[in-house]
């Protein structure tokens, strides 16, 4: 069966509409957020994606959505304001209307546009990529970063560091390799604290709990640190070991015995 894609955190509203449209062997997928949204179109199918715009903060991830589908992409809403309508449509909504009294009318209403958009749609639209992980969501053609439905404001530094960690999931990388790949420069005293002062700030904006030691860095309990910031470390127990080896020899050069002539 053929499926939408709804964003209403209102289930009672979706579950009348989805009897009328199971009458037409068209199915619902129904989601809370834009975030849940985006993640269901990067991995299934649907026909159209409609919002309701009076249950769902829409417009912070509504661009982003656009970006990565050619969907036709509808929102109503009972209380209908032309200024909300020309930002929706300027961020990638194909409808900004309001709510008929009827299901019914509200259902043939959707269908109309649907095949209208879906023929405009048949030219090639470019589509871009995002990166998704849990609650973090990355649009590299923007290079916006959200976290929920927030979107989250990173430095120029913090963007590429973030950027580059996740195109290299399961990559160990040192700092000396993440400086020379994000900074662009050679590795000197001072690259090891600037590497480790924007992931702290990154750390901090995506409320991540960072553990900071020797020459690691690591995300305290979380999949996150292997998937997305996994870095190289010196270990300090090969240190410890190293140093222990170090003084032994030390010691035996001291107390070596002299050759007699």
């Amino acid at each position: 069966m053929n499926k939408y894609l709804n964003i209403d955190s209102d289930a009672e509203i979706v579950n009348t509409h989805a009897k009328i449209w199971a009458k037409r062997n068209i199915g619902v997928d129904r989601v809370d957020t834009v975030t849940e949204a985006i993640k269901k179109l990067l991995h299934s199918e649907y026909l159209f994606v409609a919002i309701n715009g009076d249950t769902v903060d829409f417009m912070p991830l509504l661009s982003t959505m656009r970006s990565i589908t050619t969907l036709p992409i509808l929102i109503v809403t009972g209380s209908f304001d032309t200024k909300t309508e020309v930002t929706a449509i300027e961020n990638g909504a194909d409808l900004y209307a309001r709510w008929h009294d009827s299901p019914k009318n509200n259902i043939a209403s959707v269908l109309a546009h649907v095949e209208r958009i879906s023929e405009r749609n048949k030219k090639s639209r470019q589509l871009s990529t995002v990166i998704v992980y849990k609650d973090i969501i990355i649009a590299p053609i923007q290079r916006n970063v959200f976290v929920g439905n927030k979107k989250i404001n990173l430095t120029d530094q913090e963007y590429k560091l973030l950027y580059y960690l996740v195109r290299k999931p399961g990559v160990n990388l040192s700092y000396k390799q993440l400086y020379y790949n994000v900074w662009n420069d050679d590795y000197d005293d001072v690259a090891q604290s600037i590497v480790k002062n924007v992931m702290t700030r990154l750390c901090k904006k995506l409320k991540i709990n960072p553990i900071l030691r020797g020459n690691s860095h690591r995300h305290k309990k979380s999949r996150l640190s292997r998937e997305m910031f996994s870095l190289t470390r010196i270990s300090l127990k090969m240190c410890l070991v190293r140093r222990y080896i170090c003084t032994i020899h030390c010691e035996l050069r001291a107390h070596r015995t002299p050759r007699v002539t």
